[in-house]
């Protein structure tokens, strides 16, 4: 029964309407001369405490402002901002309360149309590579686990992310114009055996010294019996705060997402992204920290 509640939930997502022509155009994206890889860390910059404003447009031309706010050991976004301290262990570890005493952490205002959900990274996922061939790219191919609103384990998969360098382009925003901007394409496919079938796919273009400047995102898949497609794109309102690009204060790279929590502020008649919480690996590659701390990897235990 449990498995069947939240399947219907992603089935609403299926009544969302198709999208058509949503990718950037080349032409103004032009190539390094002489580059065989691109040293992506003076692209990534994030301090702890940076929060950034970013202007979110929908395929039916909504806008709306959109919080991201970092922190050493995770990111929370949109409605999730206000979340960042509250750890997913309170809803995913051994000790957590039974199912339906786990509320605190979504959002306050709830209603018929809103959905939320956990996916659990194993091993973390890499959200940006510290570097990227200009041919071969980056790949990775891990496990993920698939909860409900309460935490209750509902699927396991498959998850390969692919990330491409496509060039250099200039990017007009509201906070001003940036240049010589990287951007890249990263595609995200999730497949559980007999389930629901999920694609993420970005095009990020990352300033120099500053960080991520747009977004484009599109989200789709398949819910038996229905298909459901969303497309945003993010790009930035305001210079972040809290911007000390010192390598001390520095997050560490790269980014490695060890699970995230997702809340929708609707599904129908199509699927909007209203929040997520994501944690962090401890350190970037340390496996045998990993190793150490259990409660980080609890998929496992749903293989």
């Amino acid at each position: 029964m449990k498995h069947w509640v939240f399947v219907i939930v992603l089935a609403w997502l299926g009544l969302a309407g198709c999208s058509t022509n949503w990718r950037p155009s080349h032409a103004q994206v032009r190539q390094p001369v002489n580059q065989v890889a691109v040293d992506l860390r003076p692209y990534l910059v994030v301090v702890p405490g940076n929060r950034s404003l970013r202007a979110r447009q929908s395929e039916q031309d909504d806008t709306s402002s959109f919080l991201e706010h970092f922190e050493q050991d995770g990111m929370a976004s949109g409605s999730m901002a206000a979340k960042l301290p509250d750890s997913l262990d309170s809803y995913l570890g051994d000790d957590a309360p039974k199912a339906g005493e786990r509320w605190a952490l979504w959002p306050e205002k709830q209603s018929k149309l809103s959905a939320a959900f956990f996916l659990e990274f194993d091993p973390p996922m890499t959200y940006l590579p510290t570097s990227i061939d200009l041919d071969d790219g980056f790949k990775e191919q891990l496990s993920v686990c698939c909860y409900n609103r309460d935490g209750e384990f509902a699927y396991r998969g498959k998850l390969v992310r692919e990330i491409r360098f496509e060039g250099l382009e200039s990017v007009e925003t509201l906070a001003g114009s940036f240049h010589d901007c990287v951007r890249l394409r990263t595609s995200t496919s999730i497949r559980i055996p007999w389930g629901p079938r999920f694609n993420w796919q970005e095009y990020i273009w990352l300033a120099k010294d500053l960080g991520q400047v747009r977004r484009i995102e599109k989200m789709d898949g398949w819910v038996f019996p229905a298909w459901f497609e969303q497309v945003v794109t993010y790009t930035l309102a305001g210079m972040p705060e809290a911007q000390v690009p010192t390598s001390t204060k520095r997050l560490p790279l790269p980014q490695r997402w060890v699970r995230c929590a997702v809340f929708l502020d609707h599904v129908f008649p199509s699927p909007e992204l209203g929040g997520m919480l994501v944690e962090f690996a401890p350190r970037s590659g340390d496996q045998s920290q990993l190793a150490a701390t259990p409660h980080l990897r609890p998929c496992q235990a749903n293989r």
